[in-house]
C-alpha cells in the first residue's frame, strides 16, 4: 500500500444523554423483562460526516515505538489462529478455539508457561473453547465450552482445573464471556429467533442461572437477531475495569461499569448509517446477505475496539472498506483512513501489503497487535530479505523464523 499524503481530520466529541435508549419496558415470551442499557451525559459522539478519509495512516503518527513479542513454538504450543488476547500482569493469554483448541499462556517475553485445560469431555476439559476471561482479584481463569455450554474455572497461577457449571436455559446459546466485579456476563442467542431477545445477561456463577437480562435486538440491534453474522468478537477492552460490549449491527458501544450497569459509552454517527429498513430488506442466506451489504454505501459493524486512557481506536464496514479511526484523547487529533501504514516495523511499506496490523488488546505499556498466522509465510519472506525496519528490535531473531512458527506480537508504545 503506497503511502499518500496526510490529511488530518479532526473528530469533534460531544456529550449528551443517548437518544437510543429506549424509555419502554420490553419482555421475552416469558414475560421477562429486558433491561434497557443506562442513559449516560458521557456519552461520545463521533460525527464520521465531517471527516475526511485518507488513504492509508503512518503507525509512526500514532506511536512513538514498537517492542516485539517472539512467541515460542514446541510441541506442546502450535498456535494457528489467535481469537482472543488478555494481558495479565507480566503474562500473556492466547486463545486458539479453532486449530490448536486451547488457550496457552506466554510471559512477556513469549516464552511459553503452559495449557489450560486439554480437549475431551472428562474434568477441566472442553471441546469448543470460544472464549475466556479473568477474575483478576481472585486469581481465576474462566472458559466457555461453547458446544457444551459449559463454563470451566481454573486458577490462574497453576492453570489447575477446579470446577465447572451448565448455563442452565438450554433455549440459549452464548459464546462469548466477560468477567466484571465479581460477576459473569455472556452474549445471549435464542432459536428459533425473536425480536424480543436480549443480547446480553449475567450468568449466575453458582447456578448457571440467568440473573439478569439487557438490550433487546428489537430496540439496540435493528431487528437483527440471527448467528450468522457474529463477529469475531463481542466483548472489548476485556481487561479494563469498564469492558465493552458491541455486537455487529449495533451503532453504540456499550460499557458495563463496577456496579453492573449497562451503559453506552460510544456512538456514531453519519447520514450513510444502516438503518432497520436497510437490513429489513436484505434476504437470503449469509452469503448473498453480505454481497447485499457490500453492495450498500451503508455503514456497520464497529469492531475491534481497543482503547485506554491514551488513545481510542476502532473500525467499521462501509461497502468493500474496513476503516480505521484513531482517537488520540491528549491532542484529540483523529485520523480516519482506508488503510494502515505500519512504517514502524517495515521497511518499504509497498513490501507489506496485505499484513496490517491487528490491534487486539491494550495495557499501560501500549497497544498489542499480532501477524495473523495465516500471513507468517509472507512475514518471515520479508524478514529473511531483510525488509524490516532498522531500528526494529530482535529483527536477527524473526530473521530465523520458519513456516511452522508461532505468531509474531508486537506492543506499540505511546
Amino acid at each position: 500500500m503506497k503511502t499518500q499524503t496526510k490529511i488530518i481530520a479532526i473528530i469533534s466529541l460531544s456529550f449528551y444523554i443517548s437518544s437510543c435508549v429506549s424509555s419502554n419496558k420490553i419482555y421475552d415470551e416469558n414475560d421477562s423483562e429486558i433491561s434497557n442499557a443506562v442513559g449516560s451525559k458521557n456519552l461520545q459522539t463521533i460525527d464520521i460526516d465531517i471527516l475526511k478519509p485518507e488513504r492509508t495512516i503512518n503507525l509512526s503518527n500514532i506511536f512513538r515505538g514498537v517492542k516485539t513479542v517472539v512467541l515460542e513454538t514446541n510441541k506442546d504450543v502450535l498456535i494457528g489462529n489467535i481469537n482472543s488476547m488478555q494481558i495479565y500482569n507480566d503474562s500473556i493469554f492466547i486463545l486458539d478455539s479453532r486449530s490448536a483448541r486451547g488457550l496457552f499462556l506466554f510471559n512477556k517475553n513469549g516464552k511459553f508457561l503452559r495449557r489450560i485445560g486439554n480437549i475431551g469431555q472428562g474434568p477441566g476439559e472442553y471441546i469448543e473453547p470460544s472464549d475466556f476471561t479473568l477474575d483478576k482479584k481472585h486469581k481465576f481463569i474462566y472458559i466457555l465450552d461453547s458446544r457444551y455450554q459449559k463454563i470451566l474455572k481454573y486458577d490462574i497461577k497453576s492453570g489447575n482445573y477446579i470446577n465447572s457449571l451448565t448455563i442452565s436455559n438450554s433455549k440459549y446459546s452464548s459464546f462469548h464471556i466477560q468477567f466484571v466485579n465479581g460477576k459473569l456476563y455472556a452474549d445471549s442467542f435464542k432459536y428459533p429467533y425473536t425480536l424480543q431477545d436480549c443480547m446480553l445477561q449475567e450468568i449466575n456463577l453458582t447456578t448457571g442461572e440467568r440473573e439478569k437480562k439487557w438490550l433487546s435486538t428489537s430496540t439496540y440491534h435493528k431487528n437483527f437477531t440471527e448467528i450468522q453474522f457474529l463477529g469475531r468478537d463481542v466483548f472489548y477492552d476485556k481487561g479494563l475495569v469498564t469492558p465493552k460490549f458491541i455486537q455487529t449491527f449495533m451503532d453504540t458501544v456499550m460499557s458495563i461499569n463496577k456496579q453492573g450497569d449497562v451503559i453506552p459509552y460510544l456512538t456514531i454517527k453519519s447520514k450513510d448509517l444502516l438503518t432497520k429498513s436497510d437490513l429489513s430488506q436484505i434476504d437470503g442466506n449469509v452469503l448473498l446477505k453480505t454481497r447485499t451489504l457490500v453492495k450498500m454505501n451503508k455503514i456497520y459493524h464497529i469492531n475491534n475496539f481497543v482503547s485506554n486512557q491514551n488513545l481510542l481506536y476502532f473500525t467499521y464496514c462501509q461497502k468493500l472498506f474496513i476503516m480505521n479511526l484513531f482517537y488520540n484523547m491528549k491532542t484529540q487529533k483523529t485520523h480516519l483512513a482506508y488503510g494502515i501504514t505500519d512504517d514502524l516495523v517495515y521497511g518499504k511499506v509497498e513490501e507489506y501489503i496485505g499484513i496490517e496490523p491487528q490491534f487486539c488488546c491494550s495495557n499501560d505499556n501500549g497497544f498489542y497487535s499480532y501477524i495473523e498466522p495465516r500471513k507468517m509465510s509472507k512475514f518471515i519472506e520479508l524478514a529473511k530479505a531483510g525488509k524490516l525496519a532498522r531500528n526494529l528490535d530482535k529483527r536477527d531473531q524473526l530473521m530465523k523464523l520458519n513456516t511452522d512458527s508461532n505468531p509474531v506480537i508486537f506492543v506499540y508504545e505511546y
